[in-house]
């Protein structure tokens, strides 16, 4: 396609995803007339460029910096596309970080007040490379519109950089996605930090009254109201932890403030409880959770949450309804309800065992609605 006809394009179109690959032979004038012809009538556009292309396929702008209805950009590549900030309407921008714009970010997020969303995700192939060091010291870059920001598949080290450096005064969805990291003060994972970040719910709005916990023998996941955080250590080992016993019962101490922590920083007893597990073996290995694991978390987490009243259960449901009625009788105190469902994960089987709701049903008198 001819520079002439794309320019055309650009120039009466509303909606725009391209995609570029590295040896495309319309890619220099697809470049081309993306970085210079003004696009008056574009609201959403879309830029997927290949990871390898470390000079954004020579497009160092975008629509010769005109496009005043420019709502939403969806900007996959490897440095940050200059002028992003001078469009007036842009309130949503979803950026793939790399290690070659996240020396630049905080500044370039800096002069977008009007963002109202925004989306971080990591780039697959980043090296180990440091943070950035910046002198003198950032100050915080504050988007007082912003009401919902997710970061996802970056390392934890790299989301905590970011969140440091970002006031979200009026945010009501956060959404952190990441991998387990150490640092010189042990491991490090966000949700310490981002759940201070949440402002109170208005008096007027929907209570967090349930909390999610997903479980896997690699990932935890504790999702409510307004926020989401995940954490995975498929490939984490330690750098300064020799011993695997020690490694273990480090990760999991980890995991087990972080199942408590919506409860010790933002004390929040809500009433209803689903856990969703995936854990089947016995033991775990090196630092995957088993199910000796699970029925000691489980402890911690009921333990923790004494205002449930209503507990709802997927995946493989059994080892939490024994525990639930042979290792923590005295737990839950106020349950009134226990519900098995089928999980939203299609590729989840569900399993239950049968004697031990009969005995919790006998023994606490619980409504059980068993759909698996």
């Amino acid at each position: 396609m001819s520079f002439d006809i794309l320019a055309l394009e650009i120039k009466h179109m509303i909606i725009k995803d391209v995609e570029l690959d590295t040896i495309g032979p319309e890619s220099p004038a697809v470049s081309k007339a993306i970085s210079n012809t003004p696009a008056p009538r574009l609201v959403s556009f879309t830029l997927d460029l290949d990871e390898k292309q470390l000079r954004n396929n020579n497009i160092l702008q975008l629509f010769k910096n005109d496009a005043p209805n420019l709502t939403s950009a969806r900007i996959h590549a490897c440095r940050l596309i200059n002028g992003l900030p001078d469009f007036p309407s842009l309130a949503e921008l979803l950026l793939r970080v790399t290690e070659s714009n996240l020396p630049g970010l905080l500044d370039m997020l800096r002069r977008m007040p009007r963002l109202t969303h925004l989306s971080l995700k990591g780039a697959n192939r980043w090296d180990n490379s440091p943070l950035p060091i910046h002198d003198p010291a950032l100050e915080t870059v504050i988007l007082p519109l912003c009401r919902s920001l997710l970061i996802s598949f970056m390392t934890a080290h790299r989301t905590r950089f970011i969140l440091s450096h970002i006031d979200l005064p009026a945010v009501t969805h956060l959404d952190v996605r990441e991998t387990i990291v150490e640092d010189e003060h042990g491991l490090v994972a966000t949700i310490f930090d981002t759940l201070p970040k949440l402002p109170d719910p208005p008096p007027q709005s929907e209570p967090r009254d349930w909390i999610f916990i997903g479980i896997r023998s690699d990932q935890l996941a504790i999702q409510f109201l307004g926020y989401r955080f995940q954490t995975q250590w498929t490939n984490f080992t330690f750098a300064t932890i020799a011993d695997a016993n020690v490694a273990a019962n480090t990760l999991f101490s980890l995991i087990v403030d972080a199942v408590c922590a919506p409860a010790d920083i933002l004390f929040l007893q809500p009433t209803r409880l689903y856990i969703e597990n995936s854990i089947t073996l016995d033991e775990g290995g090196e630092l995957f959770m088993g199910l000796d694991d699970l029925r000691v978390l489980l402890g911690d987490v009921f333990h923790t949450y004494p205002s449930i009243q209503r507990l709802s259960l997927s995946g493989n449901t059994a080892p939490i309804t024994r525990a639930l009625h042979f290792t923590y009788p005295d737990l839950l105190p106020n349950l009134a309800s226990l519900d098995l469902q089928i999980s939203e994960r299609g590729n989840l089987p569900g399993i239950y065992d049968g004697p031990s709701l009969a005995l919790l049903q006998h023994s606490r008198h619980l409504e059980i609605d068993n759909q698996l």
